[in-house]
């Protein structure tokens, strides 16, 4: 059994759940300090203080290292029982009781306690509550306060949870457990001193703020407190060099006390031919990197974790966003965070797979149906492509499709995923089949599960008795609006949708379509792996995919998400009209003219859809087409019926397209 303090590490919430995940990939078991049902976040040293991080926050100016600073600060000072935007932590009460006694204290032995007989318990990062020192260099209290207000860290007892300690001396300026204490170092000189004598200044006002934090009623405890020091930039007012620098962080090593500090890249500003920025970086633990570009003609930031000596952490860059003051405000408490972390398309799809369900529905299609000639049960996963010209009825049969009887399942979920369309669906005029026209009445329940400036949830609901058993029917609709939408920040709103409900997994999911991705969504359009990406996950969700994908367009961006389409298909729907809709009009227009004599076969009256199962499953090497039809009353109202046909069946499509009577619906 290994020492319990190789195996518990401490990790320091960041005040977004996703932020913390991509600190700790490979964590085994650690205390998340400043989040009760939280286990990730910054490896800041073991729990029992014999190692101490030092965590360095890099980035251009403007990024948002000062915001991210303080996020921490207020995250870790005052816990909270939930953070974050829906994801699944693992949770303290999952954990035996016998795993909470362990991290709730650290043993000593006899020689460890100084001779003493028996065992000591010291306290622990879990039930000693923590203060942090934030030491800013650069602005004032009152402009740190003004960020705190704008983001909400403060809640709603501000005065409380970051005192106004102005002008008392440093051994009167210790805050209390759960605050944070925003204190500023002597100024810089105008002139007169150089920077070896202000880095002694400085450097001695730090040793000493370290010193009365540890001390409590004059005896020195293990107590929990985090420093940040914004920004190394200002310490001096110059960059600091290698041995100040392992000075300055051997205080803290030594003192077993973590240290966030921030520094701003910039570039060509040596001293002691050394960057400032590269060497924080070097002696740091832990390294962040912040940073921006503007590809596509639309600013991006992303976070970038490229150092951690303590466990593996997620590589590459993550989107993330500054919230404005009104998204901050109408956030909960729990996430009223500064920045917003989207992950990789990447991490999100990896950690999708590394937890594959083990459910994997099988679908009964329809005997109206049975004309497309597909195999019975469609066992999940499987992916079915519909592509074709538009008006061919594809959004119809995918969902007649996507809603077929699961089989040993007394519930139907679906999931739409709509491009830049209606979120309120009307099912009053889709072309169901004749056993699923019950669904024309949906919803007989309708709610808004969530709503944004970028997406709304709606979910329709309704129970129908089919074959003496009551059906649940639901179909969430997830409507993505036109726009600069990121694929970082879609694909999270996907994945954290179909996890929401770890009880009640979507069956099946419609996506709706490659043309409107690929006209109303610039940075999804131009991403080479977002639309194979998205089709991998429901994959790994185990579900029935189907994809819409509309065929025509010369368009480089639509050509490839067919493309993608089509690779990862396992059944090809393809679409066609018959006749060609200037061969319709060219038949009426020329019978028309010659009324008088009228030649021997009249036009048909209607351009009619067909659809080939291309061979994918090794079935259908015929192809044998199959003719689609809407069969609806005159006046358009009333139900509409969709009808597949096998092609020897239907008289009316046999070539040429002219017969004796005009086909009536």
């Amino acid at each position: 059994m290994p020492d319990s303090r190789e195996l518990y590490s401490i990790f320091l919430h960041t005040g977004d759940t996703e932020l913390n995940r991509l600190f700790s990939r490979n964590r085994k078991l650690g205390l998340c300090v400043g989040q009760i049902e939280c286990m990730d976040g910054i490896p800041s040293g073991r729990i029992d203080f014999q190692d101490t991080s030092i965590i360095v926050v890099e980035g251009d100016a403007g990024t948002g290292k000062t915001t991210l600073a303080l996020q921490i600060a207020a995250a870790v000072a005052y816990p909270v029982t939930q953070m974050g935007r829906g994801s699944n932590a693992v949770a303290l009460k999952d954990l035996s009781p016998a795993e909470i006694r362990e991290m709730r204290s650290v043993k000593k032995s006899d020689k460890q306690s100084g001779g003493k007989s028996g065992e000591k318990e010291e306290p622990s990062p879990l039930n000693t509550p923590w203060r942090v020192v934030f030491i800013s260099l650069e602005q004032s209290r009152s402009s740190i306060l003004n960020t705190v207000r704008h983001f909400g860290f403060g809640g709603d007892s501000l005065n409380d949870r970051f005192p106004d300690l102005t002008g008392k001396p440093i051994d009167a300026t210790v805050p209390n457990a759960g605050q944070v204490r925003i204190f500023n170092l002597s100024p810089l000189p105008l002139s007169g001193s150089g920077a070896d004598e202000i880095f002694t200044e400085r450097f001695g006002q730090l040793r000493q703020m370290v010193g009365e934090v540890k001390k409590i009623d004059g005896k020195d405890i293990n107590v929990n407190t985090l420093f940040v020091l914004d920004s190394l930039n200002a310490f001096i007012g110059e960059a600091l060099n290698r041995p100040q620098l392992r000075q300055l962080f051997a205080l803290f090593r030594s003192n077993k006390v973590p240290l966030i500090a921030t520094v701003e890249q910039i570039k060509h500003i040596e001293s002691h031919a050394q960057p400032v920025e590269e060497a924080p970086a070097f002696l740091a633990d832990v390294c962040v990197r912040l940073g921006r570009d503007s590809e596509f003609s639309y600013l991006r930031t992303f976070i970038e974790i490229t150092k951690s000596r303590v466990c593996l952490q997620a590589l590459g860059k993550h989107l993330y966003k500054t919230r404005t003051f009104e998204s901050a405000q109408e956030a909960d408490a729990s996430e009223r965070t500064g920045l917003v972390v989207y992950p990789s398309i990447d991490f999100t799809l990896s950690r999708s797979r590394t937890d594959p369900d083990e459910m994997s529905p099988k679908f009964n299609i329809d005997q109206n149906l049975e004309a497309l000639d597909l195999e019975e049960p469609v066992h999940t996963p499987a992916c079915f492509a519909l592509q074709g010209p538009a008006g061919t009825h594809k959004f119809a049969l995918g969902l007649n499709l996507g809603l077929s009887e699961v089989i040993d399942s007394l519930e139907v979920r679906m999931l739409i995923v709509n491009f830049g369309g209606q979120g309120d669906i009307d099912f009053k005029g889709v072309a169901w089949i004749e056993s699923l026209q019950h669904l024309r009445e949906l919803p007989a329940t309708k709610e808004e599960i969530s709503h944004s400036s970028k997406h709304q949830l709606l979910q329709y609901k309704t129970v129908t008795p089919v074959g003496g058993r009551a059906i649940t029917y639901e179909i969430s609709v997830l409507t993505f609006q036109i726009g600069q939408l990121t694929p970082e920040e879609c694909f999270f709103q996907i994945a954290l949708v179909l996890d929401t409900e770890k009880e009640k997994k979507f069956h099946s999911v419609l996506v709706s379509d490659t043309a409107q991705l690929c006209t109303a969504f610039p940075l999804l359009s131009k991403d080479p792996v977002f639309y194979s990406a998205l089709l991998d996950l429901f994959e790994s969700k185990n579900m029935l995919t189907i994809g819409l994908g509309v065929r025509g367009a010369e368009m480089p961006s639509l050509r490839d998400i067919n493309l993608a389409l089509n690779a990862k298909a396992t059944h090809r729907f393809l679409f066609s009209h018959h006749p060609q809709l200037e061969e319709l009009i060219k038949g009426i227009v020329d019978y028309a003219r010659e009324e008088a004599n009228p030649p021997k076969l009249k036009p048909l009256g209607e351009q009619l859809i067909s659809v080939i199962v291309d061979n994918v499953t090794g079935k259908h090497y015929q192809r044998k087409p199959t003719w689609i039809r809407v069969n609806q009353p005159r006046g358009n109202e009333g139900p509409k019926y969709l009808h597949c046909e096998e092609y020897d069946k239907l008289e009316e499509a046999k070539l040429p397209w002219m017969r004796d009577t005009e086909i009536r619906p």
